[in-house]
């Protein structure tokens, strides 16, 4: 009877090591769902609708909310929901159209980060390519 006890208790504390390492593979593969991960995916979005404007009117358009506008005549807007102009922060994307990148030649778009105004806080499209 003892020995049937002992195979049970070993057998469930192999069933929970199982568990607990498929638990950890499942949590580790996960993506990064943070602020900061979804603030820098939406910033892709946005240089690619700020660069779409540039090629269909050889301009950079003049705010961000531009760009969540219907544009000419029966064209959609080039950023269908205008949530996309919200950072992962809840505050609003930043976008000077004339500071440019001195390679690319890419307007800057920018969030505030999780701490507006600290030092390394801020999440820019230039990131990349600086290597952040």
């Amino acid at each position: 009877m003892k020995t049937k006890h002992i195979v049970t208790v070993l057998g469930l504390l192999v069933f929970c090591a199982f568990i607990a390492t498929f638990l950890w593979v499942q949590y580790a593969s996960m993506e990064d769902t943070s602020p900061r991960y979804w603030t820098r995916l939406d910033l892709k979005y946005l240089e690619q609708a700020v660069r779409a404007h540039h090629l269909l009117y050889a301009e950079w358009p003049e705010s961000l909310e531009v760009l969540t506008k219907p544009h000419g005549e029966g064209k959609p807007p080039l950023l269908k929901d205008p949530s996309m102009i919200i950072d992962g922060w809840h505050r609003p994307f930043h976008y000077d159209r004339t500071q440019l990148h001195p390679v690319t030649g890419e307007p800057l778009i920018w969030s505030e980060g999780p701490h507006p105004g600290r030092k390394g806080s801020k999440v820019t499209n230039w990131d990349a390519l600086r290597g952040n």
